[in-house]
């Protein structure tokens, strides 16, 4: 039997019953990888129209809307840029809480995650 697609996965989502455990972790590293790149592709890309404000590439994001994208709590991003996991902008406003992020640098931290089917061991 040979493996489906994950066009097929998605067109067909009982294509995957019986398939090897081994074949279904190979299928669900390829997603995960499929969909790091989407993401990444969105929030670096340009804005389809130059006069809405929120797609603009240029417009810091809030610790809300990272913790959106990342599926995260906004406590979550507050600590992460803290410790300098995920990079940030000061907004010069005193408090812990005072920073944004570009869409790149949230860009940058979900690429510095992102595992291999080899890091992950799937074989």
């Amino acid at each position: 039997m040979t493996a489906p697609t994950l066009d097929a996965v998605h067109k067909n989502p009982a294509s995957v019953a019986g398939l090897p455990q081994q074949t279904l972790t190979a299928l669900l590293v390829a997603c995960n990888a499929v969909s790091t790149t989407l993401t990444t592709a969105l929030l670096t890309s340009a804005p389809v129209r130059a006069e809405t404000t929120i797609d603009d590439p240029q417009r810091l994001l809030k610790a809300d809307e990272v913790a959106k994208i990342l599926g995260a709590t906004p406590g979550v991003v507050y600590e992460m840029s803290r410790r300098g996991t995920i990079g940030h902008v000061s907004t010069g406003i005193a408090g812990s809480r005072a920073v944004r992020f570009t869409r790149q640098q949230v860009a940058d931290f979900i690429k510095s995650r992102e595992k291999s089917a080899l890091d992950s061991g799937a074989r």
